[in-house]
């Protein structure tokens, strides 16, 4: 079985698809699954799929929710199944997560000895922050009921194979703000007779890193620049447009408003003092992933190297819409202490992880709804 896994893996990782256009995984994902005994497959707008397997009688609906698009990542790997799509890699591991949903869908057609139903999720869009939200707005999906949604996410520099989770708040909120600013433009020779906002894009820029490095705010909290755009190579014009792109992280909502009304103040100050004129725009949007106390001691139980982090990670999921109205858990799964960091170019999921990410699910399945007739050799 395990080999049959990777060849799927390595397939799904050689021709990756970003968010919103994960149609040929979806395919690849339905046809591992045409072999498989299942009860129900519902399937969603933009490619999503979920699996229903009933199990022997009535009981709790146990979802699992794998993640399935990839980033725009020029991959620089050179084995036989790096990525057929230029500019585009599974350099996040989703590849690795969508298997290990296959595999215990494997697992699990074979051995119907639990008591409700298991759901297999596979959404698309994660990376945007746009998958999970949709899918919760979809009657089919509302309609699947279901008691525990729990989830995983590859995590590299930790001991490989050992599970991670915190209680509470696992990762960081985050939004994407993109600022557009509009002065006047004049001749570079006579800047006064005109607005460049660019003067006033860099002292927004100073105020807020010198606020992110200061004890105002939450110390897992901060606002990372990611993109500045105005004028160009034409030395003979002082721009009149400009454009500032970051992103803003924090652990809590109230940290986050923080953050957002830090920044809209410094915005409005300077840009009253300049004369320009802004407009905010907030996008991709990640709440923080909650766990559930119930959960967390369901996956803590289920692991035999468990490690509880003291401080949520600062990455963001869009696992987090789930955990605003669901009963959720969710964990890193560690790929090694050598392992390569997300969204690296020479990212590669590691398959020797595979295993223990389909065992710990079915642990949490034999905590929840028992699994009696589980034997290692199923997988």
């Amino acid at each position: 079985m395990l080999d049959k896994l990777v060849e799927l893996r390595q397939e799904l990782h050689a021709f990756p698809e970003i968010s919103g256009s994960e149609m040929k995984t979806s395919l690849r994902i339905m046809k591992f699954f045409s072999q498989l005994e299942y009860d129900d497959l519902v399937e969603f707008p933009n490619y999503g799929l979920a699996y229903i397997f009933n199990g022997k009688s009535e009981g709790k609906t146990i979802m699992f929710r794998a993640d399935m698009d990839a980033v725009s990542v020029y991959e620089t790997n050179d084995f036989d199944h790096c990525s057929r799509n230029e500019g585009c890699s599974h350099s996040c591991g989703h590849d690795g997560h969508m298997t290990i949903l296959a595999g215990l869908g494997e697992v699990i057609s074979k051995n119907r000895d639990f008591s409700g139903k298991v759901i297999l999720l596979f959404q698309p869009s994660e990376e945007n922050g746009q998958g999970a939200s949709e899918l919760l707005r979809f009657g089919n999906f509302r309609d699947l009921k279901p008691d525990y949604i729990f989830g995983l996410h590859n995590v590299p520099g930790y001991p490989k194979g050992a599970i991670i989770s915190k209680k509470e708040v696992f990762s960081n909120s985050s939004t994407g703000a993109t600022i557009f600013f509009v002065g006047k433009d004049s001749h570079a020779a006579e800047p006064e007779k005109g607005i460049n906002p660019i003067y006033t894009m860099m002292d927004i820029v100073k105020v807020i890193k010198g606020y992110c490095e200061s004890d105002k705010i939450e110390k897992n909290s901060k606002i990372t620049m990611v993109g500045i755009n105005s004028g160009g190579s034409n030395f003979g014009i002082s721009p009149g447009k400009g454009v500032l792109h970051m992103t803003l992280r924090a652990e809590s909502e109230h940290n986050m408003n923080r953050l957002k009304m830090a920044l809209n103040e410094t915005v409005d100050f300077f840009c009253k003092r300049d004369g320009v004129i802004s407009k905010l725009d907030y996008s991709e949007t990640f709440p923080s992933i909650e766990n559930s106390d119930e959960c967390f001691n369901i996956i803590k139980s289920a692991s035999d190297n468990f490690i509880e982090v003291a401080r949520p990670f600062k990455w963001s999921e869009d696992f987090g819409w789930y955990t605003r109205y669901y009963n959720c858990g969710f964990f890193g799964l560690a790929s090694g202490e050598e392992q390569p960091v997300l969204h690296s170019s020479n990212f590669d999921f590691p398959d020797d992880i595979i295993e223990v990410g389909i065992k710990t699910y079915l642990k949490i399945i034999s905590k929840i709804s028992g699994l009696d007739g589980f034997k290692k050799e199923l997988i």
